[in-house]
Parts: structure tokens; sequence; C-alpha cells
């Protein structure tokens, strides 16, 4: 060729490559075959993951109409093919951003919720003690008195009485005046 008047130079003077012999180069394909194949996995994995997470994921069939991928799984394999490996990183990091994302309201709701229920304990827990110390200080009516106490906290609508026990108290009601009973004082001599 350079005979012709062609400027054909062979090779270059300062490269680093150098020839293979017909079994590396079997080698190196095999290689470069190995590669594509677990690329091809790791594709199929990250789709199935993202399906998984998010079953709203849509992708195109072969008729181009969009389906779920959680609802056609067989469709992964040729979308695997089809992505590119950093789009489907890509596309996963975003479906875990958005499931934190998620992680971190329900997070917050139940710090809310927890703040809640910790306060409405305090608050139980105060009324507990109040119900304590009145407990402790809390006297019967004498028996003859009790019947008087138990309708003013009827009449007052502090309690609700049974049928029965209601019509009694209308009955009692000529016989029993709204004023103190009083019981007789120990050692007085009853006439």
């Amino acid at each position: 060729m350079q005979e012709q008047g062609y400027e054909v130079v062979r090779g270059s003077e300062n490269s680093q490559r150098k020839k293979l012999s017909v079994n590396e180069y079997k080698h190196v394909q095999d290689t470069i075959k190995q590669n594509r194949q677990h690329e091809t996995k790791l594709k199929e994995q990250g789709l199935k993951t993202i399906a998984e997470i998010n079953p709203e994921v849509t992708a195109k069939d072969e008729k181009g109409e969009r389906v779920k991928l959680s609802e056609h799984a067989e469709l992964i394999p040729k979308l695997a093919k089809q992505f590119d490996i950093e789009y489907v990183f890509q596309s996963l990091r975003k479906v875990i951003e958005m499931v934190r994302q998620q992680l971190k309201r329900r997070f917050e709701r139940l710090k809310q919720k927890e703040q809640e229920l910790s306060e409405r304990e305090k608050t139980i827990a105060a009324k507990e003690k109040a119900f304590a110390e009145f407990e402790k200080n809390f006297e019967l009516p004498s028996p003859i008195a009790q019947p008087q106490f138990y309708r003013m906290q009827v009449e007052e609508g502090i309690i609700k009485p049974a049928e029965k026990l209601a019509e009694h108290l209308e009955r009692s009601n000529d016989k029993f005046s709204h004023a103190q009973l009083k019981m007789p004082e120990k050692g007085r001599e009853r006439k």
C-alpha cells in the first residue's frame, strides 16, 4: 500500500496492546459472556425487587400497553435485556427512597401516638392516685342514710337506678325528706 502512495503504518509505536493467542481470545470472550449473563441476572433481580416493593410499577408489554410488573412477572427477563444496569439501580434507589420516606412518616406518626399514650398514662396515673386518696378518706353513710344518699345521687344524675329500685324510691319519696337523718347517739336510751 505504501508503494501505491498510501501512508499506512501498522500498529503504534508506543502501544500497550498485545496480540492474543487463540486460547486467550476464547477465554476473554467467555469472561465477557459470563459478565453479560451476570448483569442480566442482576437486572432481573433488581426489577423483581422493584415490583415487590412497589406493586404499582408499570412497563410496556409487547403490544406497547402498560402493565404492572407485579402482575406480569414473565416480562421481567425481557425487560432486563432492554434496560441498562445503571437504570435499574437508579430505579431501585428511587423505590428505596420512597419506602424510606414512607417509613419515616410512619415513624413520626408512631412517635406522636407514643407521646399521646404517655400523656394519657400520666392522666390515668393522676386519676388513680386521686381515686386512691378518695377511697382512703371515703366513709360510707350510715345504713339509715344510705337510701337518702342513693336518691340524691339519682336525682343529680350521678347514677342511674335500676327500674325496681327507681319505683321503690318514688314510693318512699313520701316517707323520707331531703333533711338529714340523724342516727341515735351511742349511750342514749331509747324510749
